[in-house]
């Protein structure tokens, strides 16, 4: 039973006590108590006072003990929190550097391979510049060769031919098609003609045409 119950049940039997007290000669108000029995009564009243005090004190103890341990269990939150603010923003900084290195790598990585590839490219530029510097060697190695023979003239006489034969036939077309414009019935013939002054730039005799005639 704790102290309050029992403490209850002493003015319980105070009550008791009094109300079936023998009642003092000519008044209403007054009692005949056993005065051994009553401080024997509050004797019992004062050691559950007593003990309801030693409760409350304890108890009150026992919520200082709560609320020091709340108050020490909060400040381990609030420092495993700072510590746990402080790792995330350690490791968030060890990040940010790790990913900024590894795009300095990918640069650096990139610049190697674009001069690798701008290398290969040079290269094959100057290889294809060779071919074509050596395709004008042998260029200029047959147009020496043709120049004394009758093959440069022969050429150039087959190519007119090969034209005035399909203006003739476009003439003859034309001719047969409904009238067209007089505007442009009359046209120059196309000539393949030399072109010299290139022949004397690459040192080269010109063919004469009479000399390809006589022959």
């Amino acid at each position: 039973m704790s102290a309050r119950d029992k403490t209850e049940e002493v003015l319980k039997k105070i009550h008791v006590y009094l109300a079936t007290a023998e009642p003092f000669p000519g008044s209403s108000r007054k009692v005949v108590v056993d005065k051994n029995d009553f401080l024997g009564v509050l004797k019992e009243l004062n050691v559950c006072i007593g003990e309801m005090i030693e409760e409350y004190e304890a108890s009150e103890d026992s919520r200082d003990r709560a609320t020091r341990e709340h108050k020490k269990k909060s400040e381990e939150i609030k420092r495993d929190a700072k510590r746990d603010a402080e790792d995330i923003y350690a490791a968030s900084i060890m990040y940010t550097d790790q990913a900024l290195r590894r795009i300095q790598e990918a640069i650096d990585d990139a610049r190697v391979k674009m001069g690798e590839v701008m290398s290969r490219t040079d290269d094959m530029l100057r290889d294809q510049r060779q071919i074509v510097k050596s395709n004008q060697m042998e260029l200029i190695s047959r147009l020496e060769s043709l120049k004394d023979t009758d093959k440069y003239m022969r050429l150039i006489t087959d190519e007119n031919i090969r034209i005035q034969k399909e203006m003739e036939k476009a003439a003859l077309d034309a001719a047969e098609a409904p009238k067209s414009d007089p505007a442009t019935a009359d046209r120059s013939k196309p000539e393949i003609r030399i072109n010299t002054e290139y022949l004397d730039m690459l040192g080269l005799d010109v063919p004469l045409e009479d000399d390809d005639e006589g022959k």
